[in-house]
């Protein structure tokens, strides 16, 4: 997880790594941290802003109206864990789970985080993550099959290339799998998640990794089994 690293300098959009597709975007998310790492006051109190899901990871970028140190906040799926949903009577759906600082991430150690959805939407993205994190641990991850169109006043950039996207000008489905050079430090569509046939050892124990976060997704699914569809 990294802190600081996914949102445009004027804090009006997010910063996607080139080859992802945005899967689901939620505007009104509440993210607050139930455990903190120790010495660090990025992740006191309540932020609220917009989440987005990829391929790969889930991104939050903090409103530019609010005033918080923390700006923008990204999970890849390998480093998250104990993902629970739960549907509270007085207050909105939420997901929870533990989430595991990443090389360069600009914090150390591990945190329990919480997503409340204010205008719902939660049930619907956990399935949703819960299925790009499988597919991402097999090598083939989601995509988007359509253009995906950003909320008035936020747009998306992908690295290597700018684009910008929005209402008039929407993002178009970026390659299900790239190879090439990594553009990102966690631009995981390269050797992390969608390797060629011929992936070194090193490769195959990342795979072997995310399969383990694919396990600790799924256990979501019986929750969600019992909950209703929608909101």
């Amino acid at each position: 997880m990294a802190v600081n690293q996914s949102h445009t300098e004027n804090r009006r959009g997010a910063i996607i790594p080139y080859g992802e597709s945005v899967l689901k975007q939620c505007q009104d998310v509440d993210l607050s941290f139930l455990q903190q790492p120790e010495g660090s006051n990025l992740f006191s109190g309540i932020k609220r802003g917009t989440l987005f899901l990829t391929s790969y990871r889930v991104i939050f970028v903090t409103s530019h109206s609010v005033n918080d140190p923390m700006l923008s906040f990204m999970m890849p799926f390998n480093l998250m864990s104990n993902c629970t949903v739960e549907q509270p009577v007085f207050a909105p759906n939420c997901i929870k789970g533990t989430i595991q600082a990443a090389p360069d991430g600009d914090w150390e150690g591990q945190a329990t985080f919480k997503l409340a959805f204010r205008k719902g939407g939660a049930i619907e993205f956990a399935q949703l993550m819960t299925k790009a994190a499988s597919a991402a641990a097999r090598g083939i991850p989601l995509g988007s099959v359509s253009y995906w169109f950003g909320a008035p006043g936020l747009y998306v950039i992908t690295r290597q290339g700018s684009m910008i996207c929005n209402q008039e000008v929407p993002c178009p489905a970026y390659p299900v799998v790239v190879y090439g050079p990594q553009p990102m430090r966690y631009g995981a569509p390269l050797g992390g998640y969608g390797a060629p046939p011929d992936m070194k050892p090193q490769q195959q124990d990342t795979k072997l990794h995310l399969r383990d976060t694919e396990l600790h997704l799924q256990n979501m699914k019986p929750h969600l089994r019992d909950m209703e569809p929608s909101l």
